[in-house]
């Protein structure tokens, strides 16, 4: 669990988005003047904008203590609460006598104790058979544990007299939306009058329909249920960048983070949580607290209906195996995730927009230690704006605002990529680290400081007069070459400036 090595590798990967050709925007002619100095990169970058430049499905976050940190998110896995349960259609119920009892809950075969409806109707209808009235007569029909603004649901309607010799059928609808059912009891009331009198309809004549039934909440006894989520994969491109060397992450995480707005259990299993090696090879990423990767969400009670429980399951490298698999640098990890809704059966609530959310956050806290770690980058360029040019002095300035040393070394390459020339021709420049204080931290005001030079003779200057790329080329090592574990604030920074100075004479490049 090493860091370091990751900012300063990145630190220099970000010079080659700083093409050089935008240095030369301004350039009011195509020849270049002897003497003149020509900026060919001029940039500074802090640990943030480096970081930056990875691809999307990361951000960068800001530990507790100042420590930056890159963090991979799996893809929001979403499930809402209209799957788990559809309120079921339920047809021709009988209303036997003026003062009926109807167990509801062996209708829906459930143990519900409260219900709002957004919608839906309660469907009477009434067999009218020749002859069931004299008279035409108003039936009032209440259905007593349906509750719109704390008053019972009810309807009156008229049905005439029937005198053929055939049943006609007479409906009437009653809206649920914004009803409450109380189902305390499981059971429900309905009562009618027929002109305000008891008098029973014959047997078979009136019954009662739910259809279209759309609920807001349940309370009571949720179903059971039980999902199955998609496979994601989290490409840690991170790691792209690493060649050579040996990098250390200190702190490694994997954080599972739950947000669960079912009032009930939930239980949630990791069926594959995976790292994959760049050889394709899987090595299963393990948690001691979490046996079987199996995780208890919390969930909200009734009386805080509407709300999220959240809560993060952490993987770090004291209770699984992510420190040893982190140091492998795998370029992608793998994960798939089922759930059970209310597993045990437990009294809760349910709500239309009720849902779990899961993130899976790789975090790499830049802290750890590099030794020998290389970085190569290729940026484009054109020397051949100096072809009239004999002599070159090149000069490098640096700012190293980083606890790491950095060796550079830059190659001239023609457009076959074949090497023309080094920009020192014998060692490669040392940056050194950036000086830390008593609490590991470097004061940006104190940034190590180097300027070096490069002369090029007219054989040297004139092989490098085809580069079309310079590649830049970085060993890193922190602290004590390597061995002390260093953390990047988000205030660190470096710059480089790399400028040339030619001339048709060795004069022309002393001034």
């Amino acid at each position: 669990m090493q860091k370091t090595s990751l900012l300063l590798p990145l630190v220099l990967i970000s010079l080659a988005a700083c093409n050089p050709l935008d240095s030369w925007k301004n350039i009011k002619t195509p020849k270049y003047q002897p003497g003149v100095a020509f900026p060919l990169i001029n940039t500074d970058f802090t640990i943030r904008e480096i970081l930056g430049k990875f691809n999307d499905g990361r951000y960068i976050d800001t530990l507790t203590d100042g420590t930056i940190a890159v963090v991979y998110r799996g893809k929001a896995i979403s499930v809402g609460g209209k799957d788990v349960y559809t309120f079921p259609a339920i047809s021709d119920v009988p209303i036997p006598i003026n003062s009926t009892t109807i167990p509801f809950n062996s209708l829906l075969g459930q143990d519900f104790k409260k219900i709002i409806f957004k919608g839906g109707n309660i469907v009477l209808k009434v067999n009218n058979t020749p002859n069931l009235f004299a008279n035409d007569v108003t039936c009032k029909v209440t259905f007593s544990h349906f509750k719109l603004n704390g008053q019972a649901l009810t309807s009156s309607f008229t049905i005439p007299k029937n005198t053929g010799t055939t049943a006609t059928t007479v409906t009437q609808n009653i809206s649920t939306a914004g009803a409450t059912l109380d189902l305390s009891s499981g059971d429900i009331n309905i009562s009618y009058t027929i002109n305000n009198q008891n008098t029973p309809f014959m047997s078979g004549n009136l019954s009662f329909s739910l259809e279209n039934m759309q609920y807001s909440y349940i309370e009571g006894k949720i179903p059971q249920y039980s999902f199955n989520l998609d496979e994601t994969i989290i490409d840690l491109d991170i790691f792209r960048y690493w060649k050579l060397g040996d990098v250390y992450f200190k702190d490694p995480r994997i954080n599972l983070i739950v947000a669960n707005s079912y009032g009930v259990p939930l239980r949630a299993q990791a069926n594959i949580l995976n790292a994959i090696a760049s050889n394709g090879v899987k090595t299963a990423i393990t948690n001691s607290d979490y046996p079987n990767n199996v995780f208890n969400f919390p969930y909200p009670t009734v009386s805080q209906a509407g709300s999220y429980a959240l809560d993060t399951f952490k993987f770090n490298g004291t209770n699984s195996n992510l420190g040893q698999i982190i140091q492998q640098r795998p370029p992608q990890v793998e994960y798939q995730v089922s759930a059970d809704l209310n597993p045990n059966g437990v009294q809760g609530f349910i709500t239309d927009s009720s849902k779990f959310d899961i993130y899976l956050d790789i975090a790499l806290p830049m802290y750890g230690r590099a030794k020998n770690y290389t970085l190569t980058k290729d940026f484009d360029t054109d020397m051949s704006i100096f072809s009239a040019m004999d002599y070159a002095k090149f000069k490098l300035v640096t700012e190293n605002g980083f606890p790491a040393d950095v060796k550079l070394q830059l190659l001239f390459l023609d457009e076959s990529g074949k090497v023309l020339d080094s920009l020192f021709s014998n060692n490669s420049v040392i940056l050194q680290a950036a000086a830390v204080d008593g609490n590991g931290r470097v004061n940006q005001a104190n940034k190590a400081i180097k300027t070096t030079e490069s002369e090029f003779t007219p054989e040297r200057f004139s092989a490098i007069k085809a580069a079309k790329k310079i590649r830049l080329i970085a060993g890193v090592n922190t602290l004590n070459n390597g061995t002390v574990d260093v953390r990047f604030y988000t205030d660190y920074a470096m710059g480089l400036r790399l400028g040339i100075v030619a001339g048709v004479n060795p004069l022309d490049i002393k001034k």
